[in-house]
């Protein structure tokens, strides 16, 4: 299959994702969540976590490199965990945010728009990074930096 573009990829990342994440974890899986377990608020956390666990893919690469199924969702949570992955702790946070949101304004809206944001302002940082580094490089017409280990 023939790679995404970097603009195609800032569009679904920042566009696409948001929507489709925010209306299945907000939209679908915090209320069934919610009928299973009529505990009030107790979905938020839960499906935060899973939002979190389901970015591990992004964060680590894929549930591959730790096994399918079960077995490897738990082995990717449980090595993020122990790692105290940064990403994975702000995918937590970032699904208790959105869940809290949905729940407070009823609708999936809000969290899209804040969803788009985030990964907006991480996707624009990503760049400014790059652009920031290809001028060093070019002003210190640097051409090979070895690393020492």
């Amino acid at each position: 299959m023939p790679q995404a573009s970097e603009g195609t990829r800032a569009v679904v990342v920042v566009g696409g994702a948001p929507i489709g994440e925010e209306i299945f974890f907000r939209g679908i899986v915090s209320p069934v969540i919610n009928a299973l377990i009529p505990i009030p608020f107790l979905d938020i956390p839960i499906q935060a976590g899973i939002f979190s666990i389901f970015h591990l893919k992004a964060y680590s690469g894929s549930f591959e490199k730790q096994g399918i199924g079960v077995i490897g969702v738990w082995s990717s949570m449980k090595q993020a965990l122990t790692k105290l992955n940064g990403a994975f702790l702000g995918a937590l946070i970032f699904g208790v945010i959105a869940g809290t949101l949905t729940a407070m304004r009823r609708s999936v809206l809000p969290s899209i728009i804040m969803h788009a944001m985030v990964n907006g302002y991480l996707i624009a940082t990503v760049f400014v990074i790059i652009a920031l580094s290809l001028a060093i490089i070019k002003r210190y017409k640097i051409r090979e930096v070895k690393c020492e280990q």
